[in-house]
């Protein structure tokens, strides 16, 4: 698909966008005159000095935190409203007209159902900052339900607490009957994954001899209880798209097959769909750049949802896993999420 910057439903959209951006920017504006204040403030005690006895030091460092106080209350609260609008006034009818099968979710919420089945994000505790935004929902071409949001954690990284970025994906998958099955780099959910009796599979090769085995073999681990399911499920062209991915992406990729779903977790090269409050939308290119983040990952759901159509049925009988193993924790600590999107995402 291109864009279409010409299509009748564009222009009222942009030219009210760029009537709140204006408006957003000059209160803006307005705001950074207080910057003024503890400027003045300042001066007004370096003069107080040169006559009397002043603990500048003091003064300046409240002058600092007054300043900060303003930024963070005053100035930077302007640019956070104008994101929120730019994703519900613009964002949202704008994905409509290019995507009709696609309903866009704006705004900030915990987690989802997804999330806690996937298995994914297990490892994360209630101690750890978990949050989700810009929700997608809809149907592929193929035919497929399909969810996709933003996700941002904290975790720590050689000592200090850093916060990543994620766009969780999850796809059902046309073909029923399928135990879990969970991929993820190296080791890194081996211990967690054990404790639901999924086990790494390391003892013959799962992947077919088909030119992707060294690539996949090389990054990744499979763990499930049974190597047939991980055979029926990981096909030359899944895996085909994986390394795709993986190249396009280039940090690992994980993803799992639980309860007839694909889910799988992509680190993003940036922080899509935002808006800019210096960005002039009608002299500049917002409609097509827009148009850009929303095909990237539409795209990549398209096509894994192309994928997922050559994937086998096990050909043993199905026998249903003990309650305890068929389904991941979902013990997940409600207080630390306020708010399960459900029937949502």
């Amino acid at each position: 698909m291109q864009y279409n910057p010409n299509k009748e439903e564009l222009k009222p959209l942009i030219e009210a966008l760029e009537k709140k951006r204006r408006t957003y920017f000059n209160f803006r504006q307005t705001a950074k005159n207080l910057y003024w204040l503890p400027s003045g403030l300042f001066i007004l005690c370096v003069l107080i000095s040169l006559v009397y006895e002043t603990p500048l030091l003091l003064c300046f460092m409240f002058c600092v935190c007054l300043a900060l106080f303003i930024k963070f209350k005053k100035v930077d609260t302007y640019e956070e409203d104008y994101s929120k609008v730019y994703k519900e006034t613009f964002v949202k009818p704008f994905a409509q007209v290019f995507y009709p099968k696609v309903t866009y979710l704006p705004g900030k919420f915990s987690t989802s159902n997804n999330m806690q089945v996937s298995l994914l994000y297990e490892s994360l505790g209630s101690e750890q900052w978990l949050s989700c935004e810009d929700g997608f929902r809809g149907k592929t071409e193929e035919g497929l339900d399909f969810t996709m949001m933003e996700v941002s954690y904290r975790v720590e990284v050689d000592g200090k607490m850093v916060t990543k970025q994620e766009f969780f994906v999850s796809i059902e998958l046309p073909k029923k009957g399928y135990r879990p099955v969970v991929v993820a780099p190296g080791s890194m959910m081996k211990y967690m994954l054990e404790r639901y009796n999924e086990k790494e599979i390391n003892e013959e090769p799962i992947v077919e001899q088909t030119g992707f085995e060294a690539y996949f073999e090389d990054r990744y681990a499979v763990y499930s209880q049974q190597k047939e399911d991980a055979r029926a499920l990981l096909t030359t062209p899944f895996l085909a798209l994986i390394q795709k991915l993986g190249k396009q992406w280039t940090e690992g990729i994980r993803f799992s097959f639980v309860d007839d779903v694909l889910h799988i977790a992509l680190p993003p090269q940036q922080d899509f769909f935002e808006g800019d409050l210096e960005q002039v939308v009608l002299t500049n290119t917002v409609g097509e750049e827009l148009f850009k983040e929303l095909s990237t990952y539409l795209s990549t759901v398209e096509e894994l949802s192309v994928s997922l159509h050559e994937i086998k049925l096990p050909s043993k009988e199905r026998i249903p896993l003990p309650k305890d193993l068929d389904l991941p924790n979902r013990n997940w600590d409600d207080s630390a999420y306020d708010h399960f999107i459900g029937d949502e995402l």
